[in-house]
């Protein structure tokens, strides 16, 4: 059983006081494993204990609800019907290693692979991630370029397969050539005022 792979399903959930009070555990697990690095996810998880619940939880919102889609087949199959046979298809392959999926989530859902997965020997982890690691890519290149350290669980999955993750840059607007002569324009001069007073002198009758 890899037990990092269950904390990664547990981090990717929704902050609870719960969850935060078992951050140090869940840290210290991902430490004892060594199966990715974890440095800097021990530091993000620390940061994530210490601060206020309620940002942790906005954050969470702002990026998963609103920006980055946890739901693996979305990005493979849209919202068509293909996708619906591709769930299907991955409950079955849970059935047959009996797993069952408590609650009404759907079976493409991140956080209920790793669970999943957190399970199986290694072998089965490995030749599975295999074939999902492109998408899982993909998600961490969405949240490194939205700046979420979130981005850092997909990073580590990658590490993990031998794979080095694909850094996205924050995207930076481009201004138009409009925009930037408008910045670059200096005011207009101005000859005399109502108080006959010119700029910064202060002086009449200049």
């Amino acid at each position: 059983m890899l037990k990092t792979l269950k904390a990664f399903s547990l981090i990717l959930g929704y902050p609870t006081s719960e969850l935060q009070q078992a951050l140090p555990e869940i840290s210290a697990i991902i430490k004892s494993e060594t199966i990715v690095p974890a440095e800097a996810l021990q530091q993000w998880l620390a940061n994530l204990a210490r601060c206020e619940l309620i940002s942790w939880q906005e954050e969470y919102v702002a990026v998963f609800d609103n920006q980055v889609s946890l739901y693996l087949f979305e990005y493979v199959h849209g919202q068509s019907r293909e996708r619906g046979q591709a769930m299907v298809d991955l409950s079955g392959y849970y059935q047959t290693h009996n797993f069952a999926i408590a609650g009404n989530e759907l079976p493409d859902y991140l956080p209920l692979v790793l669970e999943f997965l957190s399970y199986q020997p290694a072998e089965l982890v490995r030749e599975f991630l295999a074939d999902m690691l492109g998408i899982i890519g993909k998600i961490g290149q969405k949240l490194r370029a939205g700046n979420s350290d979130y981005a850092l669980i997909c990073e580590s999955l990658e590490i993990f397969m031998g794979q080095t993750p694909q850094i996205a840059k924050p995207v930076i607007p481009i201004k138009s050539l409009a925009e930037i002569d408008k910045d670059w324009a200096e005011p207009p001069v101005t000859f005399g005022s109502a108080h006959n007073s010119c700029g910064s002198c202060q002086t009449q009758n200049c």
